[in-house]
C-alpha cells in the first residue's frame, strides 16, 4: 500500500495539470473572500454583535462553494486524466489489486485537498481578518462558530475532492466527469430537491455538507451530521466507482 501511495504521489507532482488545480483552490478561494468582504457592510453588525457574528462567518467562508468545484474537478481528474491518457492499464500493471490503487489514489486527493484548503483558508482568513477590522469588527478564532467554521470548510473542500475522485471513477471520461462534478452542486441538487419531499433534500450531498461552515446552523442541521451525510455520499460514491472499476476492460476504456 506504502508503494503505490508513493507512486500515485509521484504521478500527481509530476503533472503539471495537478499544480495549477491546486493554486486555483487558493486563488478562487481568495477572490470569492475580496468580492465577499466589497459587499460587506458594516452596519449589519452595528445594532447587535450577534447580528454581526453570522455576517462574519459568511465572510470568512465564502470562498467554500465556488472553490469546492474546483476540488471537484481536481479530484476527477487524478482518475480521468490516466484514462485519457491511457496510463491507467501501466498503473493496473503495476498494481494489480485495483482496491490498492484506488485507495491510494484516495489517499493522495484527500491529502492534497486539505493542504490545499488550509493554505486557501490561512490567506484567506488573514485578508478578511484584515478587511473587516477596517470596517470596525474585530475577529478572533477564539470565537467558537468562527473557528468550527473555517474547520468544517477545510474538511467540506477535502470531502469534495473526494467526491469529484468518486465522480472521476463512475463517469470514466475527462469530459462527463467535470461537467458532471460542476452542474451537479451548481444545478442537480437543486432540480432532483425540486421534486423531493423537504426532509430528502436537505440530505444531498452538497446541501447537507453546508452545515460543517455555515452558521447559524444551515435548517437546524448541526455541522457534524452535515459533514456525515456528505462523507456517507462520498463513500457509497467511491464503494460504486470501485466497484465499476474491478469490473471494467480497460482495454476499451
Amino acid at each position: 500500500m506504502n508503494n503505490a501511495i508513493r507512486a500515485e504521489w509521484i504521478k500527481f507532482s509530476s503533472l503539471r495539470g495537478s499544480w495549477i488545480r491546486v493554486a486555483l483552490v487558493t486563488v478562487v478561494y481568495v477572490l470569492a473572500t475580496v468580492m465577499a468582504l466589497s459587499l460587506f457592510n458594516s452596519d449589519f453588525g452595528s445594532a447587535s454583535e450577534s447580528t454581526a457574528g453570522p455576517d462574519r462567518v459568511r465572510v470568512l467562508t465564502s470562498g467554500n462553494i465556488l472553490t469546492s468545484l474546483v476540488m471537484v474537478v481536481l479530484g476527477a481528474k487524478v482518475f480521468t486524466d490516466e484514462i485519457k491518457s491511457r496510463s491507467i492499464i501501466n498503473s493496473v500493471a503495476a498494481i494489480p489489486d485495483r482496491a490498492d490503487l484506488l485507495a491510494a489514489k484516495a489517499v493522495i486527493v484527500g491529502g492534497v485537498g486539505i493542504v490545499a484548503a488550509v493554505i486557501a483558508n490561512v490567506i484567506s482568513v488573514t485578508i478578511a481578518v484584515v478587511g473587516l477590522d477596517q470596517k470596525g469588527f474585530s475577529v478572533g478564532l477564539q470565537d467558537d462558530d468562527l473557528a468550527r467554521a473555517v474547520l468544517g470548510g477545510i474538511c467540506y473542500l477535502a470531502i469534495a475532492a473526494l467526491f469529484g475522485l468518486g465522480i472521476g471513477i463512475v463517469m470514466n471520461s475527462p469530459t462527463s466527469a467535470v461537467a458532471v462534478g460542476i452542474t451537479w452542486p451548481l444545478a442537480g441538487e437543486v432540480m432532483v430537491s425540486s421534486v423531493l419531499p423537504d426532509w430528502l433534500s436537505k440530505i444531498m450531498p452538497f446541501e447537507a455538507g453546508r452545515a460543517m461552515f455555515e452558521a447559524p446552523a444551515r435548517d437546524g442541521m448541526p455541522p457534524w451530521e452535515g459533514g456525515a451525510i456528505f462523507l456517507a455520499w462520498t463513500a457509497v460514491l467511491l464503494l460504486v466507482g470501485w466497484r465499476m472499476f474491478e469490473r471494467r476492460d480497460l482495454g476499451s476504456s
